[in-house]
């Protein structure tokens, strides 16, 4: 069996395809660093803003940027929890050379319902949102897609995670959340080149207002991972063409 892995990998790499990579930034530096606006701090592994009402933005920055061919999907996922029952935003930017792909929440007074997905040619805002919030530097979005009941209830923690996959004609984008079951956003960014050298966390919210409730508390998010793996055909061709090397090898060696 080991055999068999050695072939496949070395075909990989020979095709230029490679093993899953995969950045989990929020817990391991080794692929980049991170920069803070404002008062945006991890603290084992969490990712938390100010409780005070504004936009609070962390940035990192990847050592070498991820161009993706169209062989390869990107898949990403994230933790995220749910403070509040007014308004909040929690957004994950992943920003390249010409455009940023911008998941996440951002509705005004519905931070249990809707997770948005949009993309901008705006690569160098201070943060991205849905909604409006604290105006500044910060980019409002419209959303592409949306997909309803996707953030966690008060209190709880739901999953986001997909793909982008290239369709054959451009890159497209499809998420899912452990809130809600049997459904998914997709969304055709329309473009047909995509590369990543930054990733963008904004997160913005506020303390309980006047009347008391406990509201507008900011989200959090955690366990941030994305990763580039071959498309299952590709890797499907490499296995095969790497077990038929090792049978080939048998057979000379007979």
């Amino acid at each position: 069996m080991k055999k068999i892995a050695i072939t496949i990998v070395a075909l990989m790499g020979a095709a230029g395809i490679g093993i899953a990579s995969e950045i989990s930034p929020l817990t391991d530096n080794q692929n980049g660093t991170w920069t803070h606006d404002n008062k945006n701090v991890i603290n084992d592994g969490v990712l938390s803003g100010d409780p005070n009402w504004q936009v609070d933005c962390s940035t990192y920055t990847l050592k070498s940027i991820l161009t993706i061919s169209t062989d390869k999907i990107l898949n990403f996922s994230f933790d995220a929890t749910n403070y509040g029952t007014g308004n909040s935003c929690l957004t994950l930017a992943l920003i390249g050379s010409s455009n940023a792909i911008v998941i996440g929440h951002g509705t005004y007074d519905k931070p249990a319902d809707e997770i948005q997905v949009a993309l901008t040619d705006n690569t160098t805002a201070q943060g991205y949102v849905f909604a409006y919030t604290n105006p500044g530097d910060d980019v409002q979005l419209t959303a592409g897609a949306t997909l309803s009941s996707a953030m966690p209830t008060y209190g709880a923690t739901s999953t986001i995670s997909g793909q982008i996959k290239w369709d054959g004609n451009s890159w497209a984008l499809t998420a899912t959340s452990s809130a809600v079951s049997g459904v998914s956003l997709s969304y055709d960014l329309g473009v047909t080149a995509l590369d990543v050298s930054k990733l963008m966390v904004t997160i913005e919210g506020g303390s309980s207002p006047s009347d008391g409730r406990d509201a507008w508390k900011t989200p959090t998010m955690s366990n941030l991972k994305i990763s580039v793996i071959p498309e299952p055909s590709t890797f499907g061709l490499l296995a095969g063409l790497g077990a038929l090397a090792l049978v080939g090898t048998r057979r000379r060696r007979r």
